[in-house]
């Protein structure tokens, strides 16, 4: 039997009273910041981590791997813009042959601040959502935890952009609860990448044989093909660093503490025993070390929260056009594009609440597409954008779902650059 304790009821302090706040500073949460902000609200991005960027900075997931469909672009926007700033400051790669680049993790914290500060919104770091107190069907406030201990922020909007639908859940929203493989990822460096390449691409066959290895010794698992998850290593934007998929898990819950314990701390046995293997077998890894491993686990899936409309893969890969369209997606497998509609982002029953990032309303197959960086990022603007108009025409996000107000959302998206095309008919 698991015993209870009664905490005592305490008043609060309202450390904030914004127009709109952003839970979770990722690619969604800060994308979401910089567009609200632009718009003119009076907005404050609150993150639980020391840097913005979430999975492509804590998480070292570099790799902004749909922005294009492998033949054209197609998601510009916010996310251009980060990558046009991070190729000034030297961090940005585009990959051979692909029109999708790496961004270095450090580049991307910085210019993701950069962009954050300058377009006015406020930030608040090291600083943890814990609970919603709703009014009606409002979110009236937000309680957070830090150093500064137990506060309120007050907001009239709010985008959850927590990744795990922190804030939809604690408020009552609706929502399923999926999963998907977790990673520890790590960066080597000290690696020779060319002669490593070389080897990798002219003895195909005695390099998968050596990599069955860490398969048979359980250091490797291979997630289901169509989730889209690697298991070897990757080169980097730095000379020498290569990007490892070593530590992957299997059926584990990313919002059970438990199960994260148990991946991050077995996730290090396995980096430490594939390194060593590496350069025991593999050229181009006999001098190689542990540069570091990620300070923030890869989690892919958790809560995922029933929205106005949810999206399909028979959407996808029937090209469905939606009238509510808030940024057309690449579909990478099929060489052809998506759309994600608004709805996806307002959730059931609570009104002053927009979702952005992977928890968006979609089915398991879809999440495997729109989860990735590029899209948290258009969701992420989407959602600022859509607030802060909410504030500005006096409506609520509910509101803009209608065909005559929908207009309102997507004339301020195109022109901040987002690709709308092809249009509905």
């Amino acid at each position: 039997m698991v015993s209870t304790v009664t905490e005592k009821s305490r008043e609060l302090p309202a450390v904030a009273e914004p127009d709109v706040v952003v839970l979770g500073g990722g690619p969604a949460g800060y994308a979401a910041a910089i567009a609200s902000a632009r718009i003119g609200a009076n907005t404050l991005l609150a993150e639980r981590y020391g840097c913005l960027g979430g999975m492509a900075t804590g998480a070292h997931v570099i790799y902004m791997d749909q922005m294009s469909d492998g033949e054209k672009q197609v998601v510009f926007g916010i996310m251009q813009e980060i990558v046009e700033r991070s190729i000034l400051l030297g961090g940005c790669q585009w990959r051979e042959g692909r029109l999708n680049p790496y961004i270095d993790a450090e580049v991307h914290k910085y210019v993701a601040q950069e962009l954050v500060e300058t377009s006015g919104s406020k930030i608040l770091l090291h600083t943890w959502a814990t609970n919603t107190i709703l009014e009606g069907n409002n979110i009236k406030a937000v309680i957070t935890e830090s150093k500064s201990g137990r506060q309120a922020i007050l907001p009239k909007m709010v985008v959850d952009a927590t990744g795990d639908a922190d804030i939809a859940a604690f408020s009552g929203a609706e929502f399923v609860v999926g999963k998907m493989p977790i990673t520890v990822m790590c960066r080597v460096g000290g690696v020779d990448v060319e002669r490593a390449n070389r080897f990798r691409n002219e003895n195909p066959e005695k390099y998968d044989a050596l990599n069955e290895r860490l398969f048979q010794m359980k250091v490797l698992v291979r997630p289901p093909a169509e989730q889209m998850i690697g298991t070897g290593w990757s080169p980097t934007t730095r000379e020498n660093v290569v990007y490892c998929h070593w530590a992957t898990f299997l059926d584990r819950d990313a919002t059970n503490a438990e199960d994260l314990t148990y991946c991050e701390m077995e996730g290090r046995k396995r980096i430490m025993t594939a390194l060593n293997y590496y350069m025991k077998n593999i050229p181009g890894f006999e001098k190689a070390y542990l540069l570091d491993v990620s300070p923030q686990i890869g989690t892919r899936l958790s809560r995922i929260v029933k929205g106005e409309y949810t999206l399909t893969i028979d959407d996808l890969n029937n090209q469905r056009r939606f009238y509510d369209n808030i940024g057309t997606q690449p579909y990478r497998t099929k060489r052809m594009s998506y759309h994600i509609p608004y709805r996806c982002l307002v959730p059931k029953r609570i009104d002053n609440l927009l979702v952005a990032g992977r928890c968006i309303s979609t089915d398991l197959a879809t999440q495997v597409h729109t989860r990735i960086i590029p899209q948290c990022v258009s969701t992420g603007q989407a959602a600022g954008t859509a607030v802060a108009l909410s504030i500005k025409h006096a409506m609520t996000p509910r509101d803009l779902i209608s065909v005559e107000n929908i207009s309102l959302i997507q004339d301020a998206l195109v022109k901040q650059n987002v690709n709308l095309e092809p249009r509905a008919e």
